[in-house]
């Protein structure tokens, strides 16, 4: 029987270890999980300015994130941060949601309005959208 626990801690661990290689800049702080997120509460991820909250699970409706998940993710990362889920369900790529400020600055901050894709749709985009966060909050 597969401990879902250990499981979401290898998803995390996962998750910093990509942001660490492809989006660390030299000199900064990497990303890493936040350990106290079940005694304290939090996102499980801070990176910069997002609040990363990673679900994996074994399966789900259409593959699709379930909108509680969205909500934990946004109350999690408060005013202070830019939320950010990012799920994988067995066999399935990884996805993400983001809301679209983030992507498009111009865009009023409305976390409501968001893009569900693919990891890989967004990679190219991914330091462009970091560069803008310090913009956004």
């Amino acid at each position: 029987m597969v401990n879902s626990r250990d499981k979401g801690a290898r998803f995390e661990r996962l998750i910093c270890t990509l942001i660490n290689k492809h989006l660390i800049e030299e000199d900064e702080k990497p990303a890493k999980r936040n350990l106290d997120q079940t005694r304290e509460g939090g996102c499980d991820i801070i990176f910069k300015k997002f609040a990363i909250e990673c679900k994996f699970y074994q399966k789900g409706k259409n593959n699709w994130a379930q909108e509680q998940w969205w909500e934990q993710a946004c109350k999690s990362a408060g005013t202070e941060y830019i939320p950010v889920l990012i799920y994988k369900y067995n066999t399935k790529p990884i996805r993400i949601v983001i809301p679209v400020h983030a992507i498009d600055p111009k865009q009023p901050v409305n976390n409501e309005v968001h893009l569900h894709c693919e990891v890989k749709a967004l990679c190219n985009d991914f330091k462009s959208i970091i560069k803008n966060a310090d913009d956004i909050l």
